[in-house]
């Protein structure tokens, strides 16, 4: 169950990266509403947001495929210890926290909150002491 939690959690970061960047920022380069901003956040240039939020997405991305990767790698053992299962458990109750705020966030409307709600389910069942 932690392998097939880890998949889904890399197909959902690959969906995130892909889709974020053809539906959502290849439309922000000529935003007139994003201003260039100095320090703070950026120090030095001034430097369109676009920037921070497109680093901040694939970022985004890169903490959930780390997450998919413990879990596989949780998965590959015959029996988890205790501290493994506290670490499972802990990153399905993040997977279910973030499965009801996109529920919650988007009224439902917004398909991330099954894939987390899937990748949660089977991280908290794949962590039982049998």
């Amino acid at each position: 169950m932690l392998i097939a939690a880890g998949v889904v959690l890399f197909v959902l970061g690959a969906l995130h990266s892909s889709l974020g960047e053809r539906l959502i920022f290849r439309f922000f380069p000529g935003a007139p509403h994003f201003r260039p901003l100095g320090f703070p956040p950026v120090v030095g240039a001034r430097q369109s947001p676009v920037t921070s939020l497109r680093t901040t997405w694939h970022h985004l991305t890169i903490v959930g495929w780390t997450l998919a990767v413990i879990l596989v790698r949780f998965g590959g053992r015959p029996e988890l210890a205790a501290g493994e299962r506290f670490v499972v458990r802990a990153i399905a109750a993040c997977l279910a926290v973030s499965a009801v705020l996109w529920f919650a966030g988007s009224r439902g409307r917004h398909v991330a909150w099954i894939g987390f709600l899937l990748a949660a389910t089977l991280a908290w069942l794949g962590a039982r002491a049998d």
